[in-house]
């Protein structure tokens, strides 16, 4: 491969390697500075003093696995998802995944009585593959086809949330990003394909 072809690559995918290059970023300030997970991660009792939080927590990670699980996942279905639709398709399914992740959130730490912050990407990250999912649903990959990739995470997470709410309070989160991009992918794919940013 050239250097020419190399940077057009990275060209291409600079919007996902922005946002893995942002949680990164995030996940080692939080380390550096622990004071400041009051002011990141979305403590629902108080999230409406802090109304940011309903944003910053889905840039947030603070375990090694989690980080590396998340972005693996961002680069690998991001990256395609960028080459298909665009940078600005990407950060939409993105915020729009987490946000309403955020949002499901609230209600659900009522119910289960959850009490401090809320940490984590997974409902934007899940949105970015169920966005793939929804754009090629009959794409395979590891061979099964996206839309059953989708059924499964979407599945999986439904019954473990039923099975025991209280062993994750992201699991409502999860389930409505892959939702949410796999609604926005499966309309981005009946919709002619805009030029790339």
């Amino acid at each position: 491969m050239s250097t020419t072809e190399s940077r057009k690559t990275i060209g291409e995918y600079r919007t996902t390697l922005g946002l893995i290059l942002v949680n990164i970023g995030v996940f080692f300030f939080l380390r550096f500075f622990p004071l400041a997970r009051d002011w990141l991660l979305m403590d629902p009792a108080v999230v409406w003093t802090r109304p940011w939080t309903l944003v910053s927590v889905f840039f947030a990670h603070e375990l090694v696995i989690h980080v590396f699980m998340n972005m693996g996942l961002v680069y690998f279905f991001g990256k395609k998802l960028e080459e298909a639709q665009g940078g600005r398709f990407v950060v939409l399914v993105y915020v729009l995944s987490g946000l309403l992740g955020s949002l499901v959130t609230l209600p659900f730490a009522v119910f289960i009585q959850w009490s401090g912050p809320v940490v984590g990407a997974s409902a934007a990250v899940f949105g970015i593959v169920g966005a793939y999912a929804g754009l090629n649903p009959q794409m395979e990959i590891l061979k099964g086809k996206m839309i059953h990739w989708f059924a499964v995470l979407f599945i999986v997470n439904l019954v473990a949330t039923i099975a025991n709410p209280l062993s994750s309070i992201g699991g409502p989160a999860h389930g409505v990003g892959v939702l949410t991009g796999f609604i926005l992918g499966f309309g981005a794919g009946r919709k002619p394909t805009p030029s790339r940013t």
